[in-house]
């Protein structure tokens, strides 16, 4: 699937919208919670805010292989950090640098 501008930035909106209303509750803290899942031989994760589910992701973001994580290790700091950005009020997009920080291992 081919992505231009127009689909990349319909896509940021509607993220934008989504994370939105987490920062209209004063407790997301305790509402926002991840879990690592198995997917396709490898790892990702969920995660929910009041018991929905509200980002599934399979594959290591910010990378343009469809790779998921090497270990649980790797899906758990991914989506700590992830969680902490929502927690904080920023957007939680990934960059390389970030994954090279955190010593995610791609293959």
């Amino acid at each position: 699937m081919k992505w231009d501008k127009t689909k990349i930035m319909i896509l940021a909106g509607v993220c934008i919208l989504i994370f939105g209303w987490f920062f209209l509750s004063e407790k997301q803290e305790e509402k926002l919670k991840y879990t690592v899942i198995d997917v396709n031989g490898g790892y990702g994760y969920e995660i929910t805010y009041k018991g929905t589910r509200v980002i599934r992701q399979e594959y290591i973001p910010a990378i343009s292989a469809k790779q998921p994580f090497l270990s649980k290790d790797d899906a758990k700091k991914t989506a700590s950090l992830v969680v902490n950005r929502l927690k904080n009020k920023k957007i939680p997009y990934l960059q390389k640098e970030v994954l090279d920080s955190l010593q995610i291992k791609i293959r």
